[in-house]
């Protein structure tokens, strides 16, 4: 426990982090601004209260049925003879794993557009390129989510400059789902204002900036999209390559069923708890990315009674079916055994501070799904890995019975 932070002081800390959050824009508003929506953060969690619970950290072992071996027989006569015997039964083996590193379907990369963005920063270069979406203040944009886009063969590229200036260029084969979903957001029609009501080689472009100093960018942003259309036209999408990796079933869609509520407030020594997908203030690529095309959508458990914006029960869940291919380059810590794994499956724990609070999550991978949880603040921190343990646990037998 961290005795230096007030209870006020935390519930601040709580608020900060849930409020960096508060990304996400929605459709037709000023591109320089940033609004608030509903999300939560992946990481809002503490170091105060306890955690009722325990848990066997061993996983169960597997039991191997012994090949019949030849029986010998002694005939009824002077002279013994053998008997045939029986042939030996082959023990099952399971196809090999094959675990597909997905490829972009972009013969392009982040670095060929930033050479198209300089209009964004005045004519100058960036000082940096990331082909993984950031969190920026949005703790949901975190492990998994930053590899969504390159397991579609999606581009999301981010490009800063040396005042401060921020843009991002994601481009979306196979788009008009993107295009469809974004155009919800303003009465089922594109907002002229709000650029792009065109799909290029049916992909979706979405160019957008923060101006350090404030100043509108949307001429610029006009500009850049041009560019990176023409890198579009002149080189379109190819097909769709990357599979699932072999033997894995289909992972539940839906978080309640993957982490039933009632099972995770026995576990946190809680009465009542309810856990739903999490929604959106505004648009984002990432949202619609996860939520429609990977159907694995922000969830977020809380008590069913307490204040949804200082709630020390908190959990948040973010998850990627099919992402083991990025589980050891993305996930990191501690190892982490769970009840109930099998074969490729296993886990680690990680915990980083935030100003002097310690804040933890667990990433899993079962079944091929990259999963990331927090913490709760109940969690205290001597009991961090048995909690994390048992959770993990309650998901692999949601998974395989």
């Amino acid at each position: 426990m961290n005795d230096e932070l007030t209870p006020s002081e935390r519930a601040a800390l709580r608020a900060r982090i849930v409020g960096g959050a508060h990304d996400i824009k929605p459709v037709g508003a000023h591109r320089s601004a940033w609004v608030a929506g509903s999300l939560a953060a992946v990481l809002v969690v503490a170091i105060a209260g306890g955690v009722a619970a325990t848990s066997t950290l061993s996983a169960p072992e597997i039991a191997n049925t012994p090949t019949p071996s030849a029986t010998q027989t002694i005939a009824p006569s002077p002279t013994p003879s053998l008997a045939p015997s029986p042939s030996a039964t082959p023990t099952p083996t399971s196809a090999a794993r094959v675990v597909t590193q997905p490829t972009s379907r972009f013969s392009f990369g982040c670095d060929a557009i930033a050479s198209k963005v300089g209009a964004i920063f005045g004519g100058a270069a960036p000082v940096s390129v990331n082909a993984l979406p950031q969190p920026r203040g949005n703790a949901w944009v975190s492990g998994p989510i930053q590899y969504a886009f390159a397991q579609a063969g999606d581009l999301s590229c981010e490009y800063d400059g040396a005042d401060g200036t921020y843009a991002q260029v994601v481009v979306i084969a196979d788009g008009q789902g993107a295009l469809d979903d974004r155009n919800s957001f303003s009465g089922g029609t594109c907002d002229p204002q709000y650029p792009p009501c065109e799909l290029v080689a049916g992909t979706f472009i979405l160019v957008e900036s923060y101006s350090a100093t404030g100043l509108s960018l949307d001429g610029e942003d006009a500009a850049v999209w041009n560019e990176v259309r023409d890198l579009v036209s002149a080189s379109p999408p190819s097909p769709q390559t990357w599979t699932p990796p072999t033997g894995s079933g289909r992972f539940p869609a839906d978080c309640a069923a993957l982490l039933p509520a009632d099972r995770l407030a026995a576990t946190l020594g809680l009465e009542q708890m309810q856990i739903k997908t999490e929604g959106r203030g505004g648009w984002s690529a990432w949202y619609w990315l996860v939520s429609d095309i990977w159907q694995a959508p922000p969830c977020v458990a809380r008590s069913a009674t307490g204040n949804p914006y200082d709630d020390p029960s908190t959990l948040a869940l973010v998850w990627l079916p099919g992402g083991e291919w990025a589980f050891d380059n993305g996930a990191s810590g501690d190892p982490l055994s769970f009840d109930g794994s099998r074969d490729e499956d296993r886990a680690v724990l990680s915990c980083s501070t935030i100003e002097t609070t310690e804040v933890c999550h667990a990433d899993v991978l079962l079944d091929a799904t990259w999963i990331r949880f927090s913490l709760p603040e109940v969690v205290t921190f001597a009991d961090r890995a048995t909690a994390a343990s048992a959770i993990a646990s309650i998901m692999a037998e949601s998974v395989y019975g």
